[in-house]
């Protein structure tokens, strides 16, 4: 056997082992977490019962889309903070199903959008509060038609995100839904934001955002409702009162929805995405 053939079977096996380590480690958090009770019962909220995910990160896409279901005659358009590199955020469900907007990400897409009559408009772009305005604004205009809302405003930049939300809001710019990314280590009750630092880059620990009821406690002087909560504790759904009546039989109580930061979740969800698949979405009429 050539030596170039025994490295790869080698590479393989080593492969395979922290292949298996990795979800011993899961199964090893999965278990604590049911035997220390930090399950919610997420059968409770319709939004969160039969949960669906696609390509978001856990369950958000899904959600999403169950609360679109229950506001009539909005427009189909979006504008995502933090798309990554557009293979697994928060609004590629709804360019499956048609809708457009904007897409603002620090880094580069690993592919190139049509340069004509895309679905999403992408701006590649570091946020502050300086230019978040500038950059939404942007980001629909080619969607988002006169005397139209705009549906859908997610936010996940790790950091600033608190404060990014606030002056969007102080522009009284609307959105029927937000979605944005809370630190789930602070409990429900406690007030806490990151100090705004337009430079200032996530270092994969928790120190960034904002408390859930530091956003909930902003968006209600805004007149929105937070609506549920994703199961890993990364993202909070919040609809805009204009539509209250269509959630009626959703808790007002913020301890209903908070979820425990069960980052662990973060799982392989079907086949790889791939470029290609979004690139033949945004192909279709």
């Amino acid at each position: 056997m050539k030596l170039l053939d025994i490295k790869k079977r080698i590479g393989k096996l080593l492969e395979n082992l922290l292949q298996q380590n990795s979800q011993s480690e899961y199964f090893h958090e999965f278990g604590v977490s049911q035997q220390w009770g930090l399950w919610p019962d997420r059968t409770i909220n319709p939004l969160t019962r039969d949960a669906r995910r696609y390509w978001s990160q856990a369950d958000e896409d899904g959600i999403i889309a169950k609360i679109f279901d229950r506001i009539p005659n909005h427009s189909n358009t979006f504008l995502e903070f933090g798309c990554g590199v557009g293979l697994q955020n928060n609004t590629l469900a709804l360019v499956a199903k048609g809708w457009t907007g904007g897409w603002v990400d620090g880094s580069p897409l690993p592919y190139n959008l049509p340069a004509r009559d895309s679905k999403i408009k992408f701006q590649n772009s570091w946020v502050t509060k300086e230019n978040v305005v500038e950059l939404l604004e942007a980001g629909i205009s080619n969607s988002v038609k006169q005397h139209e809302q705009l549906a859908l405003l997610s936010i996940d930049l790790d950091g600033n995100d608190f404060h990014l939300l606030t002056k969007i809001l102080e522009n009284n710019i609307k959105a029927d839904v937000i979605v944005l990314e809370y630190n789930a280590r602070f409990p429900v009750g406690s007030e806490w934001v990151m100090p705004y630092n337009p430079s200032h880059t996530w270092a994969g620990d928790d120190y960034f955002g904002a408390s859930l009821t530091s956003f909930t406690k902003l968006l209600r002087q805004f007149n929105y409702k937070l609506v549920a909560c994703s199961v890993q504790g990364s993202n909070a759904f919040y609809v805009s009162n204009e539509h209250e009546q269509y959630f009626e039989d959703i808790s007002e109580d913020e301890a209903d929805h908070y979820q425990p930061p069960l980052y662990y979740l973060i799982h392989q969800w079907a086949q790889k995405a791939s470029p290609r698949t979004v690139l033949a979405m945004l192909a279709q009429p």
